[in-house]
């Protein structure tokens, strides 16, 4: 009968349902295309053997009590079925065939003889004849293996009987097909994935986060003080007792193929429609990975909830119809986050989401104006400096309702024009803004172009008026920099590594090229120390002094990979290095970053510590994974480099770095290469243990990485260590 499951159950994908499943003989023959398997057991003795052969089945399975016909499942929920029984039966006179194919499979099927004990009558339609279960029946069936998919063209099904050989077709046991088909949910002819939240799992109803974190916890402080069977349940799923696995082994142990999938499904379970709602409607507003378009998709009914929904959506004909009732829903705050109806829908993301729904948030904006909504009211609550064209230029900036604001009066301030900056519009909602701005001569908001290296917003806002020797608040520049001294644009955009071609439109405009930084170096220095002699020359054109130390001159010939002159400066200072300090040790982290391998060999032949920390705590292998410096990464560890380090802000390793670096918009380094880069870390031992792949990642991967990691098991649910 082995050999037969093997072959029987060969080309099944996706979602599977296992009734009757017995011993669980048949797991160890799903094929890989076998997402997740549902196994259904009643018998109490053969669902605890199930259970130990589920934590060493190749594929992800869920072993739960009860009966098929009792699962919670909706159409379309699986992709195959397999039906094993044995049936001890006696047969009943006068019934008649098939019947109601739900109430047909109230079967507790089995492998032995050992099943003849299943609790109270139950009715199984097969041969096109009723039998009744039950302990005082003789007579017993053969054990039958059923199986039946969704293909290409529409439902096939094999069967095979123990002691006879395996066939195939539609004209035997068609009554049991038939049963299936209706029972669980087939859709003939058509293909649907299973998803996740698709099946019933052994879940409670209500399940609780917490708890399942607590128990995976649990699970291994026993196995890290010799629990041999918490430690056999976590070696199951993984090869490290990390956190992570003892996640995943929790997530097994409940049917989940990972332990993202089994939260997203808590969290499901967890929250009523209402909750969702809210969830939907800060999602639409506030997160940028897509997640509410997954949540619209997955529950439609969000749609036509209630009128906060209508309007992020863009649903103009609700909302008009709507505010026919009630007026006063246009101007009515919501009372959990104090936004009025239009703070909403200028801040919703759905026309970046669904650029089909672009005019209809356009006609809400309009709708809700008309309706006497207030294009300056400030949002209630904690954050009330919060206007409605500030929520439409920031984020995911909607250039049409900013116009439509400006024009009905709204008015923008300094610190709008500095969001404006880093909108993605092509600096649409800034030119908008600018045109109906005020004083630009002292706006803080050339700290946003220059942060980001944005020539172009510095020439509009220069061209606006703005002064570019005006110091900007340091914190505009980054979490982390103090407010106070205030920073020289000039030299903010030395520090920042800007194009060249910005710091000459500042130097143009009059900006002073020796007012310092707030660590008191000069621009020039600062340029210096980079190894930009394009910004230096510029500066040096416009009158900068030359401050520079020899130990500048050597992060400069390093910077430059110009090893006659590193060597020439440490011949005539052999201590050269060690006047660096600090900041000038990081200049290898700001190398690693840049992808500079022959600085960071210089640097490193010059004794710079391969441990040094840059911004946010990072090593220079934090870095250079980060910017997919692969040639980098591969000299740091050649060297020696800590694989495994964390860096001292999110406390993560470079191989995180790398996986976020892979996803960024703009890095460093002018050539990466991510996928060398990973290689290069997986390869040299690196630990994939806390990676993770999932859609609601606020800052995903790549498409190529995410597709790389999976080649390596990562997001199939089982962390792996590849040392």
């Amino acid at each position: 009968m082995a050999t037969r499951r093997g072959s029987l159950l060969a080309g099944l994908t996706g979602q599977v349902i296992d009734v009757g499943a017995g011993t669980g003989a048949s797991f160890g023959h799903y094929p890989p295309a076998v997402e997740r398997v549902v196994a259904v057991e009643p018998e109490h003795r053969l669902r605890q053997i199930a259970m130990a052969a589920a934590w060493i089945a190749s594929v992800a399975v869920m072993v739960t009590d009860g009966l098929a016909s009792d699962l919670a499942a909706p159409d379309a929920s699986f992709d195959a079925a397999v039906v094993t029984f044995m049936l001890c039966t006696h047969h009943r006179p006068g019934t008649q065939p098939i019947g109601h194919a739900p109430a047909c499979l109230q079967h507790a099927a089995c492998h032995d003889a050992h099943a003849r004990r299943a609790a109270g009558p139950r009715r199984l339609a097969a041969g096109g004849r009723r039998w009744q279960l039950g302990d005082r029946t003789p007579a017993c069936l053969p054990a039958w293996l059923v199986v039946a998919a969704r293909g290409d063209d529409g439902l096939w099904w094999r069967q095979a009987r123990e002691g006879a050989s395996g066939s195939a077709g539609r004209t035997e046991s068609t009554s049991v097909f038939l049963a299936l088909e209706e029972t669980i949910s087939f859709a003939p002819g058509t293909r649907i994935a299973g998803r996740q939240g698709d099946v019933m799992t052994n879940l409670p109803a209500r399940p609780d986060i917490d708890q399942l974190r607590h128990r995976a916890r649990d699970l291994l402080r026993a196995a890290r003080s010799g629990d041999q069977a918490a430690a056999a349940r976590i070696g199951a799923v993984a090869d490290s007792m990390t956190l992570a696995a003892a996640q995943l082994a929790v997530a097994r142990e409940h049917g989940f193929a990972s332990w993202p999938r089994l939260k997203a499904e808590v969290e499901a379970r967890s929250s009523d429609l209402a909750e969702q709602v809210d969830a939907f409607l800060e999602a639409s507003i506030r997160d940028w990975t897509g997640r509410a378009a997954r949540m619209l998709a997955a529950t439609p009914q969000i749609a036509g909830y209630d009128f906060r929904t209508a309007v992020v959506l863009g649903d103009a004909g609700r909302v008009r119809q709507m505010l026919e009732h009630d007026q006063g829903r246009a101007t009515r705050p919501d009372p959990r986050w104090g936004w009025t109806p239009l703070h909403a829908v200028c801040a919703s993301r759905w026309h970046r989401l669904d650029p089909r729904r672009a005019d209809g948030l356009l006609a809400v904006a309009g709708l809700l104006l008309a309706a006497g909504a207030d294009p300056a009211a400030r949002r209630a609550g904690g954050q009330g400096d919060w206007t409605p064209l500030r929520c439409a230029v920031a984020g995911a900036a909607n250039p049409a309702i900013a116009r439509l604001l400006l024009e009905r009066g709204a008015t923008p301030d300094d610190h709008d024009l500095y969001l404006a900056c880093f909108a993605d519009d092509g600096h649409q909602s800034l030119r908008l803004l600018l045109d109906h701005a005020h004083n630009v001569q002292h706006t803080t908001a050339l700290a946003a172009p220059i942060s980001t290296g944005d020539t172009e917003a510095v020439r509009l806002l220069l061209q606006a008026g703005a002064d570019p020797s005006r110091p900007l608040p340091g914190d505009l520049f980054g979490d982390g920099v103090p407010s106070e001294p205030p920073i020289p644009p000039v030299a903010a955009a030395a520090q920042s590594g800007c194009p060249a071609e910005l710091a000459g439109l500042l130097l143009d405009a009059g900006g002073d090229p020796d007012a310092p930084h707030q660590d008191g170096n000069s621009p020039y220095r600062i340029a210096i120390r980079q190894g930009r002699t394009d910004i230096a020359d510029l500066l040096a054109q416009h009158g900068a002094r030359d401050d520079t130390t020899d130990a500048d001159r050597f992060l400069l010939a390093c910077r430059q990979g110009n090893q006659a002159d590193a060597e020439r400066l440490l011949l005539a200072t052999p201590g050269l290095p060690g006047l660096l300090g600090d900041d000038g040790h990081a200049g290898l982290v700001d190398a690693a970053g840049h992808g500079q391998a022959e600085a960071v060999r210089l640097m490193l032949d010059a004794g710079f510590p391969l441990d040094e920390r840059g911004q946010d705590g990072a090593t220079p292998l934090h870095a250079a994974a980060l910017s997919g410096s692969a040639e980098v990464v591969r000299l740091l560890l050649d060297r020696g480099a800590d694989i495994e380090a964390r860096d001292t802000t999110w406390d993560s390793t470079p191989l995180n770095w790398a996986q976020v670096g892979s996803g960024l918009p703009h890095v460093d380094n002018t050539a990466p290469d991510w996928t060398a880069t990973i290689r290069a870390l997986i390869d040299a031992g690196a630990s994939t243990a806390d990676i993770t792949l999932s859609a609601d990642d606020p800052k995903p991967p790549s498409p190529e990485v995410a597709q790389l990691l999976r080649s390596y098991g990562i997001g199939a649910g089982q962390p792996r260590s590849h040392s």
